[in-house]
């Protein structure tokens, strides 16, 4: 687990129970405007699913789907930024459902917006991975290293779509085993992130 697992583990977890014996229609703006950063940076870590208590999980997925309804109208902002990523993280399946297919229309439209926020692409990426479009997922692993060029995280995916791209393929073979090479050096010097560690 990365560091910052440690740090989050028992503030997200003691404000998430403090929070939410309540119904989440009550919280005030300042309390929603703290669990959507709370929500927000446990997102970007992965760990969503080991820093918010399961009983807490299915009030904040409905807060964050009715953020998601009420104010991501298309205009650029900190707090939209946060809650379609939020939302996204919030409503993965994992399978071929459209609701994935929504999740990518979403992370497509936010790397539109947010061209800078490297949490984006990682999740597009990594989504596209997991339903088995290689080609498109290696594209925006290409596109976010264009700004990002030293992230292991996308170091790695990349390496890993190019392999499952060009299995019986020797030139593409050549690019997987050139971008784990390049991943396995900058990994010396970065912590991998937790979602490499699968």
């Amino acid at each position: 687990m990365p560091i910052e697992f440690y740090k989050l583990r028992w503030p997200a977890y003691n404000f998430f129970s403090f929070l939410f014996p309540r119904d989440e229609s009550s919280l005030s703006i300042e309390e929603i405007n703290c669990v959507l950063d709370l929500t927000y940076k446990c997102c970007i870590l992965e760990l969503h699913a080991a820093l918010i208590p399961m009983e807490v999980a299915n009030k904040l997925k409905k807060l964050i789907g009715r953020l998601f309804d009420s104010k991501c109208d298309g205009s650029k902002s900190n707090e939209d930024m946060k809650i379609r990523l939020c939302y996204v993280s919030f409503n993965l399946s994992g399978s071929m459902k459209s609701q994935d297919m929504f999740g990518i229309d979403i992370l497509k439209h936010g790397i539109q917006m947010y061209p800078d926020n490297l949490h984006y692409y990682h999740l597009i990426a990594d989504l596209l991975g997991n339903k088995m479009d290689y080609t498109a997922g290696l594209h925006y692993a290409e596109k976010g290293l264009e700004k990002f060029p030293d992230d292991v995280g996308l170091l790695y995916t990349k390496a890993v779509h190019l392999r499952l791209l060009s299995s019986k393929d020797v030139a593409g073979r050549k690019k997987a085993i050139d971008a784990f090479s390049t991943f396995l050096q900058l990994e010396r010097i970065h912590e991998i992130p937790r979602h490499v560690r699968h």
